[in-house]
């Protein structure tokens, strides 16, 4: 067993037991959601029986109409079906003779029996994927391919030819079913905390549900960070046994030319850390960048102080988004620092987080070729919307 074989194991299993204790967790919510609101029923019908109710009953009966409102939003939050993203277009052998009969051809030397549906979409993208659906923590998934039309309209026959083998290396793996119900539980967690808060805070029983809500926010955001961690690990090491498999059937320069070809088609002037690592692992010489690239790119360094205030007592992670790009984990305990390398733009700096507890202030500048930002960041709590703001406190901007 090989390195990359003993990492996409080890971060396999952690998500399987991730998935584990996702089933176990909302069976407990449900179950003492259920039990909630049955002894709610009991002091109702004692209220209407004996007409008198301690005021401590009085107080179950609210708390059981916070559970049937959180059991019923769990319950039907599982039966949410994603739908194929717009502008995803099925299309056939017969209006893309040449493409299926590449993908015929590398069905065969995998020996892949199983047909897949493919999708024809404008951005420049291949990927195989899957519709992350609650249902496919129990199933087996469906796969689908989805390809851009500009890479069909750019590509040489043979670095289509390596692409397509590596996607279709994604498809002979199984821990792809786990990395489907890892996006799964993603998908439903996103999906609870954003639609269910709105509709708790509209509608009313928001306030009857919040102690119930803050522990399944809690479970729901640290299990889903847990999986986060992982899940990127394992991906890395499944991009490179696709690679592997790819450059089994096609000379490792074509793949490297493809996948560099590929980013200067969707605009890229740098080549990513990512696809530099896995040409490398080729054993493919990167060619080298122009000196200018060099020289008009711009340095960036995101900061945090460790421990700035008294709260949280708790470790509180969350991502960092820059126009959109996740590029990081933020910490208000630990702190953090982030040095990244960027071309000449505008760029807006903000956080994301799955449960509703915090939240920032966009921050917008200008990069400079030859300039350096250096970004300080600062939170505070805001007791009447019970949420943390992440803020720039100060940026510094100095010339390299």
């Amino acid at each position: 067993m090989n390195k990359t074989d003993a990492i996409v194991r080890r971060e396999n299993r952690m998500i399987k037991s991730s998935i584990i204790l996702f089933i176990i967790g909302n069976v407990f919510f449900l179950s003492v959601s259920a039990a909630i609101a049955y002894y709610g029923g009991v002091c109702v019908y004692k209220f209407f029986t004996q007409w008198h109710l301690q005021s401590w009953e009085k107080w179950s009966i609210l708390i059981g109409l916070g559970g049937i409102a959180l059991f019923i939003q769990i319950f039907f939050s599982f039966f949410q079906k994603s739908k194929m993203p717009k502008g995803y277009i099925e299309i056939s052998s017969s209006s893309h003779p040449a493409l299926f009969g590449l993908i015929k051809e590398i069905q065969s030397q995998l020996k892949i029996s199983k047909s897949i549906r493919v999708f024809l979409t404008d951005k420049v993208t291949v990927s195989v994927f899957v519709l992350p659906d609650i249902k496919n923590i129990v199933t087996k998934p469906n796969r689908f391919l989805s390809i851009g039309r500009p890479l069909i309209e750019n590509l040489t026959e043979e670095e289509l030819r390596a692409v397509l083998y590596h996607e279709f290396a994604h498809v002979c793996q199984e821990e792809i079913n786990d990395t489907a119900r890892a996006s799964s539980i993603g998908l439903f967690a996103r999906s609870f905390l954003s639609e269910r808060i709105e509709y708790n805070n509209k509608c009313g029983p928001g306030n009857l549900t919040l102690f119930l809500m803050v522990f399944y926010y809690f479970f729901l955001d640290h299990l889903c960070r847990f999986i986060k961690r992982h899940y990127e690990k394992l991906v890395d090491e499944l991009e490179y046994e696709a690679d592997d498999i790819a450059i089994h059937n096609v000379a490792p320069e074509i793949l490297c030319d493809a996948l560099i070809h590929i980013n200067r088609l969707s605009g890229e002037k740098t080549v990513p850390v990512s696809i530099k690592k896995r040409i490398k692992r080729m054993g493919v010489r990167l060619p080298s960048e122009k000196k200018a690239n060099e020289i008009n790119l711009a340095k960036m360094r995101i900061r945090l102080a460790n421990r700035k205030h008294f709260m949280p007592w708790i470790d509180y992670t969350y991502s960092l988004l820059l126009n959109g790009k996740d590029i990081g984990n933020g910490n208000f305990i630990k702190g953090f620092s982030i040095d990244k390398n960027i071309i000449p733009d505008v760029y807006t700096l903000e956080t994301s987080s799955y449960i509703s507890t915090l939240d920032s202030k966009p921050f917008t500048f200008e990069a400079v070729a030859g300039f350096e930002y250096n970004i300080d960041l600062d939170y505070k709590y805001v007791f009447w919307e019970l949420k943390y703001v992440v803020f720039c406190q100060n940026m510094n901007v100095n010339k390299l």
